[in-house]
């Protein structure tokens, strides 16, 4: 899950907002993983990663423009999803290889 924070917002607030919105998780941990600028030549555009822990389950709420297809899946396929091209987002793929690092 990802999405905008607005300016008066902080961003891990933000984070947490938007796992639960979009997957209806909430995480008891969190731990700033990445801070990137994703095209930092025609973009001011900031990125952070959050490795959500301890989590629970409840019921997502997008937002009504947001069309989401929720899939759990292991660490390991979500790697594998990273390297045969099928996630190709810059922060989640980022994301993804600094989390195996920071689990490793």
């Amino acid at each position: 899950p990802m999405g905008g924070v607005p300016l008066d917002e902080h961003v891990l607030t933000g984070a947490q907002r938007e796992l639960q919105e979009e997957t209806g998780i909430i995480a008891k941990k969190w731990t700033k993983i990445l801070t990137l600028h994703p095209s930092n030549s025609v973009t001011d555009e900031v990125g952070e990663v959050y490795l959500a822990q301890q989590l629970s389950f409840g019921s997502a709420a997008p937002d009504p423009t947001e069309k989401l297809d929720v899939k759990k899946v292991s660490m390991k396929d979500a790697l594998a999803m990273v390297y045969d091209g099928t996630i190709t987002d810059a922060i989640s793929v980022a994301g993804l290889l600094a989390v195996m690092k920071y689990l490793n």
